[in-house]
């Protein structure tokens, strides 16, 4: 049985369906004037990542497996992260960088934005902390 995943915009806290998300998914069905696109590759991975559901890890390892664009996946994944938003809405970084983990450590893959994505998650861990550290100057 497979499953079926609809997204209409958000898909975790501000992670989003991004306009260049759309641009690189593809045409599946349509029906009247209600158009159904498949995500690309990439993008299915950034939200096997963050979802983190039973079986989505044997689902990344088999995508990345059969080959993906790692600096398109970096890409969508930096420029969500440096858009504008609630700091807090941004913790899906450390989703992804747990969902990478779970890869290297389980399946023995090589990711090679492993290390950009944890300076992302460090990054955001490091201003968290600084936000919410009484007597410190608040970031926005």
């Amino acid at each position: 049985m497979r499953n079926l995943d609809v997204f209409a915009g958000r898909i975790s806290y501000d992670f989003e369906l991004s306009e260049p998300m759309w641009q690189r998914s593809i045409l599946s069905r349509t029906f009247g004037d209600l158009v159904v696109k498949d995500a690309s590759r990439e993008d299915i991975l950034i939200m096997k990542l963050i979802a983190n559901r039973d079986g989505d890890a044997d689902d990344c390892a088999a995508l990345m497996g059969a080959g993906l664009d790692f600096d398109a996946v970096y890409e969508e994944i930096e420029r969500q992260y440096r858009k504008a938003g609630e700091l807090e809405q941004k913790i899906w970084i450390t989703y992804i960088e747990e969902g990478i983990g779970r890869q290297e450590e389980e399946f023995s893959m090589k990711v090679p934005i492993a290390d950009k994505i944890s300076e992302l998650a460090n990054e955001y861990r490091e201003r968290l902390y600084r936000k919410l550290k009484p007597g410190e100057p608040r970031e926005s």
